[in-house]
């Protein structure tokens, strides 16, 4: 919303942009809403400097928020990775994020396109920045960029993110002060977590070595379609050909378990 003159009115026109001329009693009413519905007014004093975080290799069909920014005349910057490291965010005013991947897992597309040319290059592209700027993972180099996005924002920046990227920047944000994981297995939907596992929900999992999630005790669950206690010998075998060192606490059928026996007696 803008004081109306003639000047703008004639701009808007020469640009077919669509516009409105409003009364007064509107105008109140646009700021009951705001106030209402918990909106906030932001007063435009000045022409804002605009920063679009965006690969350089990036088509311009990529964002629809470009395409706006370009036909609306509205001059912005495109940065990336190595400006957001150098400090350059202070510059501007507002900064706009769009499906950009801050876990370092290449975007959403892995699933569709991973085995296509364009992607593969944009994951080399990505994999030789990362070592540029002196990471070992591009997760490490995202994480990074994320913790000066944050700062950013924490500084007054305004932040402008849509699509996958507002998912994305939280995850990187969340395990900031995690030491970094490898992950090592993908695995399917499965029941791991409670005690009861017929009763679980089916839900995602991933694995970790085990140096980095250690464990005092873990339980392993083998499924047969005969005498479980027949397997007993044979489990205890094969854990001495891994390391004679583990203790075996016992080895008990599920229905057998006193904690989980009331949820599967008799299933198993």
């Amino acid at each position: 919303m803008a004081p109306n003159s003639s000047l703008f009115e004639k701009e808007c026109r020469l640009r077919g942009i669509y516009y409105e001329i409003i009364s007064a009693s509107q105008v109140n009413n646009i700021y009951s809403t705001i106030q209402e519905n918990n909106m906030e007014k932001v007063l435009l004093e000045k022409a804002p400097r605009v920063a679009v975080y965006t690969p350089p290799n990036s088509q311009p069909w990529d964002d629809a928020v470009t395409l706006a920014l370009n036909y609306a005349e509205i001059s912005y910057d495109q940065i990336y990775d190595t400006k957001v490291l150098a400090g350059l965010l202070s510059k501007y005013d507002w900064l706009h994020l769009h499906h950009e991947d801050f876990t370092g897992q290449y975007g959403k597309f892995w699933a569709s396109f991973k085995n296509e040319p364009w992607y593969i290059e944009q994951q080399r592209e990505s994999e030789n920045l990362a070592k540029q700027l002196g990471f070992a993972k591009v997760s490490q180099l995202k994480g990074r960029v994320a913790e000066e996005i944050k700062r950013y924002v924490d500084s007054g920046g305004f932040l402008f993110a849509m699509c996958s990227a507002t998912d994305a920047l939280d995850i990187a944000l969340a395990a900031e002060n995690d030491p970094p994981a490898e992950v090592v297995g993908l695995v399917r939907d499965a029941k791991y977590r409670r005690a009861d596992l017929l009763n679980e929900r089916t839900s995602p999992h991933f694995w970790l070595p085990r140096n980095q999630s250690p464990a005092r005790v873990v339980e392993v669950l083998f499924k047969t379609r005969g005498d479980p206690a027949l397997l007993f010998n044979a489990v205890r075998q094969e854990v001495r050909l891994l390391d004679d060192n583990l203790p075996i606490k016992g080895l008990n059928r599920i229905e057998d378990a006193s904690h989980i026996a009331h949820a599967h007696k008799g299933r198993l």
